[in-house]
């Protein structure tokens, strides 16, 4: 007869941010922290960057090896190797002052973390990669970039990947409705709209448009696939795409900017999963 068996494991979280003034205020303290457990090594812990947090206690010691690998692929072919990191837009607002620090402060341990990473990669490959960082959304960040670069030899061409018919910057609203009919759901204003379908055998489709005409496609897989299984089923090769990650180099996804195609992983997947599939363009003004 088995009997029911109880596992503990014993953690601890000890703060070590006390400046000398507790936390007197906002300012006066770190965010940082040790996290430890019987016979296992330290780590050390931060906030996130966006509340004052410390990005670089998060790191990854593989990640400045992995860049000197892109760095000398890079060399081979006139290329260039350049660090982007991306703030994200701030989900809600503190009051004016605090809000102008905290967003200080992330611009500040952004720029630490990447020049960490850069002066590694100048001692071992004698050139220093370039260094940007922006705010906003992740896979319009990547896109606008690769697009900006001033080394490449050719401007960035979009080649659309058709969707059911639709291609971004060339199909219109009036074209989508004929073809698929009502949505399930309609939003956005004269300049603007968004529409809602459910198509086979996805879960959820919303095309955006800007001017009348198709620049987002975004997919609701509704289940869960191999980036692999995806990226063979939109014809396009993985060796394409860029590795979206987070301060802690948690990969959160794909993008594919010759294609304008992002993939978004699964949030606590054992292995990287797409739930979510996305292709967005900029229409010239």
């Amino acid at each position: 007869m088995s009997r029911d068996k109880a596992h503990r494991y014993a953690t601890r979280v000890e703060w070590t941010g006390n400046l000398g003034r507790g936390t007197a205020d906002y300012r006066a303290y770190s965010r940082d922290h040790v996290i430890t457990a019987p016979g296992r090594p330290e780590l050390a812990g931060s906030s996130d960057p966006a509340f004052r947090g410390d990005a670089t206690r998060w790191g990854h010691p593989l990640r400045a090896s992995l860049v000197r690998e892109q760095q000398d692929l890079a060399r081979s072919v006139g290329g260039r190797v350049i660090l982007l990191h991306v703030m994200p837009a701030t989900e809600f607002m503190q009051w004016g002052g605090v809000q102008a620090a905290i967003e200080a402060e992330a611009a500040e341990n952004a720029q630490a973390l990447l020049a960490g990473i850069a002066d590694e990669v100048v001692a071992w490959t004698g050139s220093r990669p370039g260094v940007i960082i922006a705010k906003g959304e992740a896979v319009a960040a990547v896109m606008d970039t690769v697009a900006a670069d001033p080394t490449r030899s050719q401007p960035l061409t979009l080649e659309p990947v058709d969707f059911n018919g639709v291609l971004l910057g060339e199909t219109t609203l009036d074209e989508v409705l004929q073809s698929w009919g009502q949505p399930l759901a309609r939003g956005g204003d004269a300049a603007t709209a968004r529409l809602k379908y459910q198509i086979d055998p996805f879960a959820g489709v919303e095309v955006s448009f800007v001017g009348g005409k198709a620049t987002a496609v975004v997919v609701d897989l509704g289940d869960q696939f191999s980036p692999a299984d995806v990226a063979k089923e939109l014809n396009i090769k993985l060796e394409d795409s860029v590795a979206v990650e987070d301060a802690a180099g948690n990969e959160l996804g794909l993008v594919f900017p010759e294609r304008g195609v992002s993939m978004r992983y699964e949030d606590g997947a054992a292995e990287p999963k797409v739930a979510y599939g996305a292709q967005r363009m900029s229409l010239p003004p």
